[in-house]
């Protein structure tokens, strides 16, 4: 009967959040954004012409999370791309071009997860504080 229970308890947790293909983040209350909020295909555009790699609009599933949340830390991360074709962005996030931008570099690069290209900086810079 525990087992059961835990099952179930699990399978929620499934269905409530995406899980990033590493492990590392749960995104809580996600649902598809269909159509993507109207900037999106213009801004995809900018990042394609600026990384100069030709991508489908279409080949990325935009969705909106409540929360994201990093599991090892706790911390709150404003969004997430995932391997399988997905960008996932805290609702907080669903309209700041430098976020967005980021995660669509993520999409095109199909990866580099560690931010190791420079094509971050170029084409979806992040505001400097102060």
């Amino acid at each position: 009967m525990r087992v059961l229970f835990l099952f179930f308890a699990l399978s929620g947790c499934l269905i409530e959040g995406l899980f990033s293909p590493q492990g590392t983040t749960i995104a809580h209350g996600t649902r598809r954004m269909s159509p993507p909020p109207k900037e999106y295909p213009t801004w995809w555009v900018e990042v394609s012409t600026c990384t100069r790699i030709e991508k489908d609009f279409g080949s990325v599933g935009y969705y909106a999370a409540d929360s994201i949340i990093r599991v090892a830390t706790g911390q709150r991360v404003s969004a997430l791309w995932r391997r399988n074709g997905t960008i996932v962005i805290d609702v907080f996030y669903i309209r700041w071009a430098p976020i967005v931008k980021h995660e669509m570099v993520h999409a095109f690069l199909h990866g580099d997860v560690k931010h190791e290209s420079s094509l971050f900086d170029e084409c979806a810079p992040q505001p400097q504080e102060g």
